[in-house]
């Protein structure tokens, strides 16, 4: 490095984004009974309240239908941001126990999800 530059800072950008299809944004009600970071897979219950989307769910025919657009810490029912659209880095997501398969990724297609 050269001796007059010195080091400001350091910048590690969010992986979540690999492209550039259109994000489309909404505020939900989310019934949240984990800590939840930014990226992970919600789904809606029954139309009502938005809950973190497992393995479990996934095999019992649950569709993830929204990406959480912030980490969320407080427990209980609150209002989130998610997106409903987007083009998404699949080692930027935070997954849990949810296995990414190419059906899923077929389903979640139909949401314009798209995983790369």
């Amino acid at each position: 490095m050269n001796p007059k530059f010195k080091e400001a800072g350091r910048y590690d950008p969010e992986e979540i984004f690999s492209g550039d299809f259109p994000v489309v944004s909404e505020k939900v009600q989310a019934n949240v009974t984990v800590v939840l970071k930014r990226g992970a897979f919600l789904v809606s219950v029954g139309g009502a309240d938005y809950v973190r989307v497992t393995q479990a769910a996934v095999t019992g025919g649950a569709v993830p239908d929204a990406v959480l657009a912030h980490d969320v810490s407080d427990l209980g029912v609150q209002e989130v941001l998610v997106y409903r659209t987007g083009q998404y880095a699949q080692e930027g997501l935070d997954l849990g126990d949810l296995t990414v398969t190419p059906d899923l990724k077929a389903e979640l297609r139909r949401f314009s999800i798209y995983l790369g």
